[in-house]
């Protein structure tokens, strides 16, 4: 979603889906019935961030990506992160950020059809 939500969007916006994208499918965790889980790639590249991750010292905050977009940069990939965004759900998480991405303006929009897994665009691009 991320991906095709970057098609056509402004440098800002651009710099926005990266921040989003780095605090849910690299460094998100989310809150299932069992407890606190990993669902962010770059936490599970790292047993020594992952035990991090799970700990009580990491401050955590509840994922808004609002705030995420407008407020915070990407942290430096080799250290673990200072802090991470929990999902109230790995589902929540899904629909906050296909929320987030409906409220983009773009010249055009991009989806996915899942039936026969092409790309679908919804009006004429104009090319140079």
């Amino acid at each position: 979603m991320i991906g095709l939500a970057s098609l056509g969007c402004t440098e800002l916006e651009l710099k926005r889906l990266g921040q989003i994208y780095w605090f849910t499918i690299e460094f998100g965790l989310c809150r299932e019935p069992e407890g606190t889980r990993i669902f962010g790639a770059g936490i599970l590249g790292s047993v020594s961030e992952m035990e991090y991750a799970l700990s009580e010292t990491p401050k955590t905050f509840a994922l808004d990506l609002l705030d995420i977009a407008q407020n915070h940069m990407y942290n430096e990939i080799s250290a673990v992160q200072p802090y991470y965004f929990v999902a109230e759900s790995f589902v929540n998480a899904k629909e906050q950020i296909a929320d987030y991405i409906d409220q983009i303006y773009k010249p055009f929009n991009v989806s996915f059809n899942e039936q026969d897994s092409s790309i679908v665009v919804d009006r004429r691009i104009k090319t140079r």
